[in-house]
């Protein structure tokens, strides 16, 4: 699994890089056919991001934390929000607290599917 976590991470990288050269416009077009076609997008590539490196790590939570944290939705966020801030500097881009949030809403619907994938194998390993 944790592979499959690399492989998706590099594929987002490349996404990243294609939009930062401004090529986003010509390959992306697609998404203009789907209803709220971005946020669709970040939702369902950080969603899914989530859902592997969180299963990847077995869905551990952040040690003394006050509030249950996965460590890889921490991990993912940061990652993202950093993204998403670098976007202010890059002509061919552009800044968005709409896909910064759909990028969380992704992060926590994906590592709450880790949570339950991780606990049911579990269950099912332990009948």
């Amino acid at each position: 699994m944790k592979w499959l976590a690399f492989g998706f991470f590099v594929f987002i990288v490349l996404v990243v890089i294609v939009a930062d050269l401004g090529w986003g416009v010509i390959l992306f077009t697609f998404l203009d056919w789907v209803p709220g076609g971005d946020k669709t997008g970040h939702f369902l590539l950080m969603g899914m991001l989530s859902l592997l490196v969180n299963i990847s790590l077995g869905a551990a939570r952040v040690e003394r934390s006050p509030v249950p944290v996965l460590r890889g939705s921490l991990l993912v966020t940061v990652l993202v929000t950093l993204e998403e801030f670098s976007q202010l500097w890059l002509a061919a881009r552009g800044f968005s607290l709409l896909d910064l949030a759909a990028d969380y809403a992704g992060i926590l619907v994906g590592g709450w599917l880790a949570v339950w994938l991780v606990a049911r194998r579990q269950e099912l390993e332990r009948a």
